[in-house]
């Protein structure tokens, strides 16, 4: 499909015309408020150094059968939990970047200029169902939680592919199975180059926006180290950790810390992914991604549910967190009054 390009006057740059008055509203001079710094650098190096030290690993190569990391991405660590979802964003839009030119430099913009971008596509009709969520004062400027939905929305917004997936066990009981499948399917897609003879590599794919329950990820490899499924570990950078001790730990070959087991995955019952691509929407596309859809995995195509549920689940549960403690102390004394009176009786 053909795509029509647009010069921007104020920087030069064609852009898809779809996305002209998307571009043209990133060089307004609004003043941001950015919430956490970071060396942006800090993650390019990061990422290099992990597959150079994983791929020469004396104790890797004994066990290892096979690998495979995204290309190259930064790593932003969070400071505050609830912002897991923006630093993932930020990991990820360092990826794609390299293949879309979509803002003046080809660093990911701030959390304040990431939640200005939702905000934006919510006016503008993206995912009107999801926006309810966030009615009552938005989220600009604050720190509420983020996720699967609000990512695929800005994706939208910015004129790029992408695809929400469920793995849900309601549905299937071994959706864990499907979900390691359909990441190993998703590295295997795309071409690649590395080493054979450690048969180690990089592809040619983006990284991979994981959300549970209560926090998210971003997927930038997936290893096997045998041929049962619960030999294979995803490899992910978690904004939880912190930057220089997860670079020390990288340097000092101690991997646990990028590595999620089947078993740990296993411990939850629903997982979504978002799986954004190197491809632009066309006008047409861009409009109708207004409202998103997920593809149930396996065998439930196009729900007709919103993709939303784990984001109001955790939101609900930050509010009601304190009500459900005060209630449960309330029954502990009441049941030790009742024991206390048996006893007398």
């Amino acid at each position: 499909m053909d795509i029509d390009f647009s010069l921007c006057p104020l920087c030069n740059k064609y852009v898809p015309l779809s996305l002209i008055s998307v571009h043209s509203t990133l060089h307004s001079s609004e003043k941001e408020i950015i919430l956490i710094d970071i060396d942006i650098d800090e993650g390019y190096q990061l990422f290099h150094s992990l597959v150079n030290k994983y791929s020469n690993d004396k104790r890797n190569k004994k066990h290892l059968q096979q690998i495979h990391f995204c290309s190259k991405l930064e790593f932003y660590s969070q400071s505050k939990q609830a912002i897991c979802g923006y630093r993932n964003i930020q990991m990820i839009l360092s990826n794609l970047l390299q293949k879309f030119d979509l803002f003046e430099s080809k660093s990911p913009p701030t959390v304040y200029k990431i939640q200005q971008l939702i905000e934006a596509a919510w006016k503008c009709g993206f995912d009107l169902e999801g926006s309810k969520h966030f009615q009552n004062g938005g989220i600009l400027g604050t720190d509420k939680w983020i996720g699967a939905t609000e990512f695929a929305t800005l994706l939208n917004y910015l004129g790029i592919k992408n695809q929400i997936y469920d793995f849900d066990k309601k549905y299937k009981s071994n959706n864990h199975v499907h979900l390691f499948n359909f990441v190993w399917d998703h590295f295997q897609s795309f071409k690649k180059e590395g080493n054979k003879q450690n048969q180690q590599k990089v592809v040619q794919v983006p990284p991979l926006y994981l959300q549970s329950k209560w926090h998210s990820v971003t997927i930038i490899g997936i290893e096997r180290t045998g041929k049962k499924i619960t030999n294979q570990n995803l490899l992910v950078f978690d904004p939880l950790r912190n930057h220089e001790r997860l670079k020390n730990s990288i340097l000092n070959g101690k991997f646990n810390t990028i590595k999620k087991s089947f078993l740990k995955i296993s411990k939850l019952m629903q997982y979504q992914i978002v799986v954004p691509k190197y491809t632009p929407h066309t006008k047409f596309e861009r409009e109708k991604s207004k409202i998103i859809r997920s593809i149930q995995i396996p065998n439930q195509p196009f729900l007709n549910n919103h993709p939303n549920s784990l984001q109001r689940k955790r939101n609900f549960n930050k509010h009601q967190q304190k009500n459900k403690t005060v209630e449960t102390n309330n029954n502990q004394k009441r049941k030790r009054k009742n024991d206390h009176k048996k006893k007398k009786n």
